[in-house]
Formats: C-alpha cells, structure tokens, sequence
C-alpha cells in the first residue's frame, strides 16, 4: 500500500508541475500577444502622424507644450511651412 501511496503523490507532483507549466507557457503567450498589439499600435500611430518626438516621454512632453502654446505659434509655424517667416 506505501508504494501506491507514493506512486500516487508522485503522479500528482508530476500533474501538480504539468499544470503550472501550462500556466506559465499561457501567460507568456498572453504577454507576447499585449505587447505585439502595442507594437502595433505604436507603429499605427507613428506611421499616422508627423513625428516630433524621439520616444514615448519626449512625446508625452511636446503634446502637453502643444496643448498650452499651439495657438499662440500657429501663425510663426503656418510661416515656416510656407517659407515666408523672416
């Protein structure tokens, strides 16, 4: 009977690390798949928009400069494109 109780508890050791294994392989999965879908979208934004930013917190620090002063510098950037400014 002893070696059916250990034959028993190795089984459910094995079945025990059989399913943590499959967690962890489904939540790296999962991880891999969130970040291919930010890449995504990080290249969908990038592509969309002209780029004045080198990474996320240059972006993040020239939206909020755009927030507060874009309507006073409209008129010297509307200038710049043309290639009138002085």
């Amino acid at each position: 009977e002893s070696s059916y109780n250990n034959d028993t508890m190795e089984y459910k050791n094995f079945q025990r690390e059989r399913n943590g294994a499959k967690r962890l392989a489904n939540e790296l999965k999962r991880r891999a798949t969130k970040a291919e879908k930010r890449k995504q979208k990080d290249r969908m934004d990038f592509e969309a928009s002209d780029v004045s930013y080198i990474n996320k917190r240059n972006k993040h620090f020239n939206e909020k400069i755009s927030r507060n002063y874009d309507k006073h510098t409209a008129e010297i950037r509307q200038n710049l494109e043309r290639g009138t400014a002085l």
